[in-house]
């Protein structure tokens, strides 16, 4: 029996068969007639769907016509070309928008009763079927029955007339209509229901399952829709906003996602294909996995699937298919199965069914459930998502789909939740690319704005993103570039030091404490800075160490017990509680009828880390023995006087336990035992995993004391070993985080692994210092920065030079900013020692001076020709045809107005290009078509030919397509960065393009010209 609802007993009562007859003979012949209305009055061709006859025939625009359907109607639409198988709702819209001579949509004319207009009529029969479908009709007389059976038949009579006469359908035809269904209200209104008809309205309640459908998709999809208003806002630094929050789509950059190494997928995946990505075979999996460190995105990512779900932005591709969206935190403790699931987040609509068909009314739909947090599972959640993996998902995969997010430490959790036979699908989230963190800091600092958060501008930041090579790539996590950006508007001298996550976290904490201090002076005027310093020091001992306690439990939120205990503490040093509270916790209340709640949480799961890595620094390095033999022996006297134990006694046991504290504190503890020491209180079973991001932390906090990471460095090592770290990726930040002490290098150097290696901007550093200790068989340097001002990468490239392995080589500013440097130095050395030592390089992101400095070994080359190439070529045109002969993809960024000669002739065999044309102007579009004919040959196709950093216009691109006719053009198109041409002048280019090139052109922002 259900926790929330009661099921009683269910029989049929004559008042309530009335209704059914009613509803049956509107389902039957009310949608009938209005198919049949719909198929005279529509004049789109046979076999043509209704989307293309409205969007190519009748010129409504695409994001109007998906404002008109909801996702259930336009699947429907698609599949079915002729409106048999419409719902009267469907219907009614089809005709408003499609049927020729009736008034628009919004004309008075629909709500005006006017028996000789059919608008007025159809209006009249839908509000009708909503009275019997929507007014909760229960009971009818049979005298009602009868009044309401003729004023349907008038309805649907007068409307085949009246559609007959404006159609011109022939006289025979539409009485030939009006008798099917004189004969069908007769026959429904007077005959005895059949046994199978009795037996499936006792099983279905009287409620048709097409209609439960549609209570579902109308008034549940709304109340979802309400609750994820609220719920896609974004408040990720609520002590520094005071619990504003802003609005996700408005602040939402592309993060970078890459598939796990074992997953076969057809196609490089972001958020915006999420729900497209296939597999090698072609097929959708019905779960999609993503993980992601702390900070990443994850939660974020979830916002704005509930954002765009729940304000058709239309975002997301296949997002919009979905007719219902679930959105489960896996913190949340309160709920243990589907049911209650859906009663709590269905609270109205599900008044409309009984439990059982609430459940199968809902998997007859296509349901997305996003799980937020694995990494956060309790007993109550695992049961609910274990439950929908096991019960809901069999034999439903079609229906059903799920997007789980996880920290790394937690992917073994779903694999094995995971039944046999249910395909997954295993994402990664890199972070925000280098390229992209400036207009991540421009859209928030926009936000920031118009929500009152700022008056400041953040152009120096941008700047210091832009230039500084020293950010560590902790510094790509949407987390600490809020943090970040937020303390730049308060300190912008502050951040400009800001190295790595660890300085970062510190700096927040230091500016938290600033504020709380400065609000406390004018308060408690009797105590000094330095006191009200040294007692917040107290208070924050405490909070760290609540902060272990929660994170051992699994809680992001404080235990009653955990609240009281710093309300104490507060209270003896004689400070504010509610001040401190507010500066290191969030707060939020809520009503009920009954009761009034609160809850004290950490503000962001990275900054709870944070803080149970302080009080593992704080443990470890306390040299306050005698303090704490006193704190400790006072509890034991308190114990001891409530037993009512001798004097002599009493003073024998307390010197006892001195002397047991005084030894064992004065043995150094180990970074396990703090851990262990605190778990054994809470009899919680130690879960290692749990604590890789306070152990990388914790590197981070120890290299600012004196010795102590050379100390706890092989420990560390070890215990991250154990928790699951095994990516070099993640053992490269823990030794950035460190500052690269060579100590921690070695131990790491140990346990990394050697097979292959992917190096960013930030870690360079960390990858130089390993490879004092170990080789690394393949290696792939991806430098988004300048080269040339990143410190040590020039030695980190000598390096990997000196031994044999592989070497994929991305420089991506050389790339993409042609008319600048060149990168023959860097090729030039590696050219030089591989005839040493036998290293190969196979794979290139490049500019070149002379072509002849690339490696036949190539396999995959980006390579950009811009103002040095032309200036100093004295190649041979045909070298990439005649030496690079295992080439497999290109991709060619040319400078505009490169004379027509110095171009280098492409491989003459079938093979995939991208090409990219920057700074073209109208004036270049000639000197385009002949440059892409001339590179494109007799075999190569261009899969896309693209235009960054263009001053291209609407006449330009016209000119454009007519130069560009003939040219081989793969599925991307032609795609343009332009601040000269409008989204709406598109439309006015797209026949133009479809009819020269058949393809489109897409315009897009200048980060997106770049990704593939």
């Amino acid at each position: 029996m259900s926790k929330f609802k009661q099921l009683h007993s269910y029989q049929i009562g004559e008042e309530e068969l009335h209704v059914f007859r009613l509803s049956s003979v509107i389902n039957s012949s009310g949608k009938d007639t209005l198919c049949k209305i719909f198929q005279w009055g529509c004049q789109k061709p046979e076999g043509m769907s209704l989307r293309e006859y409205l969007v190519n025939c009748k010129g409504m625009p695409t994001k109007i016509f998906q404002r008109n359907f909801n996702k259930a109607q336009i699947h429907k639409i698609e599949t079915d070309h002729t409106g048999k198988t419409y719902d009267i709702t469907l219907l009614f819209i089809c005709i408003q928008l499609a049927c020729a001579n009736l008034a628009p949509k919004h004309d008075p004319i629909w709500l005006t009763h006017d028996d000789s207009r059919l608008e007025s009529i159809i209006n009249d029969l839908k509000q009708l079927r909503n009275i019997v479908f929507h007014s909760h009709l229960q009971n009818m007389t049979q005298n009602e029955m009868v009044k309401k059976m003729e004023e349907l038949r008038n309805l649907l009579t007068n409307s085949l007339k009246v559609a007959g006469s404006l159609y011109q359908q022939p006289c025979e035809e539409i009485e030939e209509h009006i008798r099917h269904i004189n004969d069908l209200i007769n026959e429904t209104r007077d005959s005895p229901l059949s046994p199978a008809a009795l037996q499936w309205h006792s099983k279905n309640n009287g409620i048709a399952i097409d209609h439960m459908k549609m209570i579902l998709s109308d008034s549940g999809t709304s109340e979802l829709r309400r609750i994820y208003e609220m719920e896609s806002q974004v408040d990720p630094v609520t002590l520094l906003t005071g619990g504003k929050s802003l609005e996700i789509s408005s602040i939402f950059t592309k993060i970078e996602m890459v598939y796990d190494t074992r997953q076969k997928i057809s196609m490089e995946p972001n958020y915006e294909n999420i729900l497209d990505i296939r597999n090698s075979v072609g097929k959708k999996p019905s779960i999609i996995l993503v993980e992601g460190v702390a900070g990443t995105g994850k939660t974020t990512l979830c916002k704005l699937l509930l954002s765009d779900w729940s304000k058709h932005s239309n975002l997301i591709s296949g997002l919009d298919q979905c007719d219902l969206l679930f959105h489960i935190r896996c913190r949340d403790s309160t709920i243990t199965s589907f049911m209650e699931f859906l009663l709590s987040r269905l609270p109205k609509t599900s008044l409309h069914f009984k439990d059982e068909d609430l459940i199968k009314s809902v998997l007859s739909l296509k349901v997305l459930v996003i799980v937020d947090g694995l990494d956060e599972l309790n007993s109550s959640s695992k049961r609910l998502v274990n439950e929908l993996l096991h019960k809901h998902f069999k034999g439903n995969t079609e229906n059903l789909r799920m997007i789980c997010t996880t920290r790394p430490e937690s992917i073994s959790v779903l694999y094995k939740m995971v039944p046999s036979g249910v395909e997954l699908c295993h994402l990664k989230l890199a972070g925000i690319s280098k390229d992209r963190m400036t207009e991540f800091v421009t859209k928030l600092d926009q936000g920031m704005k118009r929500s009152g958060m700022s008056t400041k501008d953040t152009e120096g930041l941008i700047n210091f993103l832009r230039t500084s090579p020293r950010l560590s790539e902790h510094f790509r996590l949407p987390l600490n570039l809020v943090l970040m950006t937020y303390l730049w508007v308060a300190h912008p001298n502050a951040v400009k030091w800001l190295t790595s996550a660890t300085s970062l976290y510190t700096t927040y904490m230091k500016f938290t404490q600033e504020k709380l201090i400065e609000r406390l002076n004018r308060k408690k005027q009797d105590l000094c800075v330095e006191s009200i310093e040294k007692r917040y020091t107290e208070f924050l001992e405490a909070l760290y160490r609540e902060s272990l306690l929660a994170l051992q439990k699994d809680k992001l939120s404080l235990e009653r017990e955990s609240i009281d205990h710093l309300v104490d503490v507060c209270r003896k040093l004689h400070l504010p509680s509610a001040e401190l509270f507010s500066a290191t916790l969030t707060h939020r209340e809520s009503y009920t009828q009954s009761e009034y709640s609160e809850r004290f949480s950490f503000p962001h799961k990275g900054i709870q880390d944070f803080y149970s890595a302080l009080y593992i620094l704080t443990t470890l390095t306390k040299t306050d023995v005698e303090k704490t033999i006193e704190n400790i022996t006072r509890g034991i006297k308190k114990a001891l006087e409530t037993r009512y134990i001798s004097a002599d006694v009493c003073t024998d046991i307390i010197k006892f336990a001195e002397n047991r504290i005084s030894a064992a504190l004065s043995k150094p503890k180990s970074i396990y035992e703090v851990i262990e020491e605190l778990n054994q209180e809470e009899q919680e079973e130690l879960h290692l995993n749990k604590y890789q991001n306070i152990l990388m932390h914790l590197a981070g906090l120890l290299t600012k004391k004196s010795n102590m990471l050379e100390k706890y460095a092989e420990e560390i090592v070890n215990f991250l070993v154990k928790s699951g770290v095994r990516n070099p990726e993640q053992w490269l930040n823990v030794l950035t985080e460190a500052e690269c002490n060579p100590v921690l290098a070695e131990h790491i150097s140990k346990v990394i692994f050697k097979d292959r290696w992917k190096v960013r901007d930030g870690n360079i550093q960390a990858a130089s210092a390993l490879l004092k200790f170990v080789k690394v068989e393949n290696i792939e340097l991806d430098i988004s920065n300048d080269p040339q001002s990143l410190p040590g990468f020039v030695e980190l490239l000598h390096q990997v030079s000196q031994f044999e392995c592989v070497i994929q080589l991305y420089l991506h500013h050389h790339w993409r900013h042609i008319e600048m440097d060149c990168s023959d130095d860097f090729l030039n050395h590696l050219k030089v020692q591989q005839h040493h030592t036998g290293l190969q390089v196979t794979k290139i992101m490049v500019s070149v001076k002379n072509i002849s400095v690339l490696f036949p070994t190539l396999d995959i080359l980006y390579l950009g020709i811009g103002k040095e190439y032309v200036e100093n070529t004295v190649d041979s045109p045909d070298y990439l045809t005649t030496r690079m002969t295992k080439l497999q993809f290109l991709y060619l960024h040319v400078l505009a107005r490169v004379p027509l000669e110095v171009l280098p002739q492409l491989p003459k065999k079938m093979l995939m290009v991208d090409l990219w044309f920057s700074s073209v102007k109208d004036e270049d579009v000639e000197w385009v078509g002949k440059a892409t004919l001339k590179l494109q040959g007799v075999k190569i196709i261009f899969w896309s030919i693209r235009f960054p950093r263009s001053e291209l216009t609407v006449n330009g691109c016209k000119l454009l397509a007519t130069h560009l006719e003939g040219v081989r053009l793969g599925m991307s198109g032609v795609q343009v960065s332009s601040s000269r041409i409008k989204a709406v002048e598109v439309e006015e280019l797209n026949p133009i393009f479809l009819m020269k090139l058949r393809s489109t052109l897409k315009l897009i922002s200048e980060a997106d010209i770049w990704e593939l």
